[in-house]
């Protein structure tokens, strides 16, 4: 009967905890952009969310509380080009003086590694479409890039690929 008793507890424990969570890491503000089932977890795709008991503001004092949370908020969305997030702030002054230089900064410094990333991407797929006798198509296969970055890296990866061709004779 007690074997009967504690599998039943077990059971009844995984079955809270996987009613409750949900997959995926968590940045250093504690949060994370929901990619898959989003639905399922009463949120919209892409859209970026606490556990533990984080919010997407702080109402702590400090200007470093401050500017830390604002500026993982802004990197989270811009590093992965999400250009569109909401933010805003409770709290002291002073943390609203650090949170709004920590999105600016977050901001920017995300968007260089969405441009990065679109380079890199547009660059490859370029490269990879030539190399493969792929149709020429500089559209990015999905929105996780800057438009136009992505389409001028293809353009250059296109370019390098012909360049790259023993099969081009150049006179």
């Amino acid at each position: 009967m007690k074997r009967l008793v504690g599998l039943f507890f077990l059971l009844w424990c995984g079955w809270v905890g996987g009613v409750e969570a949900h997959p995926g890491n968590t940045d250093a503000s504690g949060g994370h952009t929901c990619r898959t089932n989003c639905e399922e977890w009463g949120l919209n795709d892409g859209e970026y969310h606490y556990h533990d008991g984080y919010s997407d503001y702080d109402s702590g004092g400090t200007y470093d509380e401050g500017y830390a949370t604002g500026f993982d908020y802004a990197y989270s969305y811009t590093s992965t080009c999400e250009k569109d997030y909401e933010w805003w702030w409770e709290g002291s002054q002073e943390f609203g003086n650090g949170y709004e230089e920590g999105i600016a900064d977050g901001h920017e410094e995300g968007l260089e590694v969405c441009i990065e990333d679109s380079e890199d991407a547009g660059y490859q797929e370029g490269y990879d479409d030539y190399q493969y006798d792929e149709e020429y198509d500089s559209e990015p296969p999905y929105g996780d890039y800057l438009e136009e970055v992505y389409k001028q890296a293809y353009v250059k990866g296109w370019e390098a690929a012909e360049q790259d061709d023993p099969m081009i004779i150049t006179l």
